[in-house]
């Protein structure tokens, strides 16, 4: 595969909705039409859904990188109502996603490592958020770095792979990330989510959250 831009790579992997990620393959890929399909089928349905109301504006439903500054500083907590908002965001952020692990191809396996371990991140984030453990305002400009490490991430393997650098280069590459994830507690020795709790849902039905 050609090494290309893979910033916005899966754009529903990071929850919450990190997700704000699409991969930017080679114009006549066809993975690339099926994903930018997908990309748009999310977007309308995070508009459609009236029970993410509570938390528009709060929070960036689809790209972490357009969350704004005034999100970042935010102090408040989640009221009732945005908690069930915030279970119905990852629950259809969850969906989609499974829906673009579909369409990658074999040849991204190597993302595989990183794009968990984000979500895994991702998902720690939301529960504590969730939790009142942290606020809105920590909650986003956390959640942006995380988005913003792992686009690095991805690109530096991207280039490594390009450049055939191989062995220990490559996987320090991504050691280093799961090892910074870990030290923040963010995810676990399995690079699961660190004591991540929640109960999520898609249309107000039960949902499966990772």
């Amino acid at each position: 595969m050609r090494a290309v831009r893979l910033g916005t790579i899966l754009f529903l992997a990071l929850l919450l909705g990190s997700c704000s990620w699409f991969p930017w393959f080679h114009r006549q890929d066809p993975t690339r039409a099926a994903l930018a399909k997908l990309t748009t089928a999310f977007r309308n349905e995070v508009i459609a859904n009236n029970r993410l109301d509570p938390i528009r504006g709060k929070v960036s439903l689809v790209d972490a990188r357009e969350t704004s500054p005034a999100m970042q500083s935010m102090t408040g907590f989640p009221t009732e109502a945005e908690r069930r908002a915030l279970e119905e965001w990852q629950g259809l952020s969850r969906y989609w996603q499974r829906r673009v692990n579909v369409q990658l191809p074999k040849t991204s396996a190597w993302m595989v490592p990183i794009l968990e371990a984000s979500r895994a991140a991702s998902l720690t984030l939301l529960a504590r958020l969730h939790a009142g453990s942290i606020n809105y305002g920590q909650f986003n400009e956390q959640r942006l770095e995380l988005t913003t490490r792992t686009d690095e991430t991805i690109q530096t393997r991207a280039q490594e792979l390009q450049e055939k650098k191989g062995g220990q280069s490559a996987s320090a590459t991504v050691s280093a990330f799961q090892n910074a994830l870990l030290q923040q507690q963010l995810v676990d020795a399995q690079m699961q989510p660190a004591r991540a709790t929640l109960a999520c849902t898609r249309f107000g039905n039960p949902a499966d959250c990772y």
